[in-house]
């Protein structure tokens, strides 16, 4: 679950079950990637709440690939770019850094984010971007030769056998899936 920023909200009922006795309660929302967009390009934090109630920060330093990132960040951000030299797709490019460095190498690449954010952020960055949904038929007939999967996006849709399943529909039958 994703959580934006240090948010508590207090409760009309305390321990005591009185209305008078306020306690604060952690707040947990389910954001929507506009939001979340939205919310860390002005440098708010982020966290995401896992199941046993702890909270990992997220590397939106990473994601914007400013200053913020580390590195190592580079190193993997490299290592990913120098494998992608032919038409690459980028699903679930985010802000899209690595969308905009293919393009900054002359690699034709188009970023996939169902983030209409996202997309705006990666059009601003020079890279080519669509607000789809990459299990949606894709509008470009375009046939890959690499799909980009990084920070984590093998986990998009919840099921990683069915999104690998589907960017092999996208690819040249010689293509291949970078991922990190």
């Amino acid at each position: 679950m994703l959580t934006l920023g240090p948010d508590t909200a207090r409760s009309g009922t305390g321990g005591t079950g009185c209305a008078c006795d306020p306690v604060p309660v952690p707040v947990r929302r389910v954001v929507r990637s506009d939001v979340m967009y939205r919310h860390i390009s002005t440098g708010q934090p982020c966290w995401i709440s896992t199941s046993d109630g702890s909270r990992l920060p997220l590397a939106i330093g990473r994601w914007l690939g400013g200053a913020a990132s580390t590195q190592e960040d580079h190193a993997v951000d490299e290592a990913l770019l120098e494998r992608c030299l032919g038409p690459t797709v980028d699903v679930g490019c985010g802000p899209g850094r690595l969308t905009a460095a293919l393009a900054g190498r002359g690699v034709t690449s188009l970023g996939v984010d169902v983030s209409a954010v996202a997309v705006e952020m990666t059009l601003e960055r020079g890279g080519q971007a669509i607000h789809h949904d990459v299990f949606a038929p894709m509008p470009d007939g375009t046939t890959w030769t690499h799909a980009l999967l990084a920070d984590g996006n093998i986990g998009i849709g919840g099921n990683p056998v069915r999104l690998l399943q589907r960017i092999r529909q996208l690819l040249h039958p010689k293509g291949r899936i970078v991922a990190d």
